[in-house]
């Protein structure tokens, strides 16, 4: 399922609310990758 990361938001929301997540569910992932791009080191760690 996490191989299905790329698509439009729409495609995104269908397969999160399939899966039983809520309509904020996208928003909270979004927040938390961007956490991460800030906090990551270069070499992934």
């Amino acid at each position: 399922m996490l191989q299905q990361r790329g698509g439009d938001d729409v495609e995104k929301r269908q397969l999160i609310e399939q899966c039983g997540g809520r309509p904020e569910t996208l928003e909270a992932i979004e927040r938390g990758l961007h956490w991460l791009a800030l906090v990551q080191w270069e070499d992934g760690r």
